[in-house]
Order: C-alpha cells, then sequence, then structure tokens
C-alpha cells in the first residue's frame, strides 16, 4: 500500500509482527548496548526507522525482483530460439 510522500510509511506491519518487532529490538539495545527502553518509546523508535529507512530495502527488494524477472525472462527467451 503506497501512500503521498510524506511522512507515513510504505506499509505497516500486523500488531504480532509490531509486537515481535519490538521485543527484538528491545533485545537487541539491551545486549548490546546496555539500554532498557519501554515497548512505546521502542515502538515509537522502530516505527522512525520504517519511515527512515524501511524504503530503501523496499526499493531493493523491487529492484531484485525486477533483475531475477528478466534474467527469467531471458532464459524463457533463449528456450524458445533454440526450439526454432
Amino acid at each position: 500500500m503506497r501512500k503521498k510522500k510524506d511522512d507515513t510509511a510504505l506499509l505497516k506491519l500486523a500488531k504480532e509482527e509490531t509486537k515481535k518487532a519490538v521485543e527484538d529490538l528491545q533485545e537487541y539495545l539491551a545486549k548490546n548496548f546496555d539500554l532498557e527502553i519501554g515497548s512505546l518509546p521502542t515502538e515509537i523508535f522502530l516505527e522512525y526507522i520504517g519511515k527512515k529507512i524501511g524504503p530503501y530495502y523496499y526499493n531493493q527488494g523491487i529492484t531484485d525482483a525486477m533483475q531475477m524477472m528478466t534474467e527469467k525472462t531471458e532464459e524463457l527467451y533463449l528456450l524458445m530460439k533454440l526450439a526454432d
């Protein structure tokens, strides 16, 4: 679901996915930075990261899918040529 270019995320995680991501982020911050942060601040931080960095991962995923589809299409085209 793509929204107009502003401060909104490209996609929204399901409630359980958000909960798991928050828990994972809290665990990571505690283990690697000795930071214990509550659920709400962690969720706000996660949303911020998703808005600011998520589009880069999203676009890379689209680029990778396009490249794979192009390679497969070229393989099919070669197979078609060989049949002539």
